[in-house]
């Protein structure tokens, strides 16, 4: 399964914010994870805990609305 994570930091916190080695210079970043792991999905970004916010969406291949997170 796709999830669409949208990261955001305050201006004081972005200096300690890294992800795969490179500073996250902007309050916001955007990721695309592919897992089916829940737990995999939180320990990537549990760095962050205290000093981001991270909105975690499942994302849906509309061309195949038989994939996904809705599909039966």
């Amino acid at each position: 399964m796709r999830f669409h994570v949208t990261l955001t930091h305050t201006p004081e916190s972005g200096s300690r914010a890294y992800f795969s080695g490179c500073v996250s210079t902007g309050p916001t970043g955007f990721y695309v994870v592919e897992t089916d792991d829940y737990t995999k999905l939180y320990e990537l970004f549990r760095p962050f805990q205290g000093i981001a916010k991270a909105d975690i969406s499942p994302v849906r291949d509309l061309m195949n609305p038989r994939v996904g997170p809705t599909a039966q």
